[in-house]
Parts: structure tokens; C-alpha cells; sequence
């Protein structure tokens, strides 16, 4: 299942061997949605979207960012993950 024509893939990644998470912009029924899900290899090799996931309007994108930069920061001060810069948070 590819996703549909009027779609933008924004970003992909890997999550285990078996998922990927796949960022995208789409419509849905007039709506311009931001759709973060989780997406399996089914029997047929084809990517298919998984009901893991969040769908919202794209309206939401400003205040999506800041709490993805503050995840972020938070997750850096506490040492789950290396701060890419080499700096201090």
C-alpha cells in the first residue's frame, strides 16, 4: 500500500527490523493532516500502515516542533541520548 498521490513523505526511519515510522503530509478529506504511524512489511513486501500512529491537522505543526525541540532538550539534560553539537545542553 503506497500512500496516496496528494501525500508528501517528510521523513522515514527504521525502528527495528520488522517497522519503520514514517512521517507525512497528506489531505484527508479537505483537511491537511500531519500523520506520524508506524509502518509494517506485510506478506506481500508492500509497506502497509499500522493503527499505531497520530493523525492531526497541520495547524498543529508550530506547537508539534516546540514540544519535539523540548523532548529533545529534556532527553539531552538527562542522558538518554548524546547531544549532536558536543556542547552543554
Amino acid at each position: 500500500m503506497s500512500d496516496p498521490p496528494d501525500s508528501h513523505v517528510v521523513a522515514e526511519w527504521p525502528i527495528n527490523s520488522r517497522e519503520r515510522a514514517r512521517l507525512v503530509i497528506s489531505q484527508y478529506k479537505g483537511n491537511r493532516l500531519i500523520n506520524l504511524r508506524k509502518w509494517f512489511e506485510g506478506e506481500d513486501g508492500e509497506l502497509r500502515p499500522s493503527k499505531q500512529g497520530i493523525a492531526f491537522g497541520v495547524k498543529h505543526l508550530p506547537r508539534l516542533v516546540e514540544a519535539i525541540n523540548a523532548a529533545h532538550r529534556f532527553a539531552i539534560e538527562q542522558g538518554l541520548i548524546d547531544n549532536p553539537s558536543g556542547s552543554q545542553p
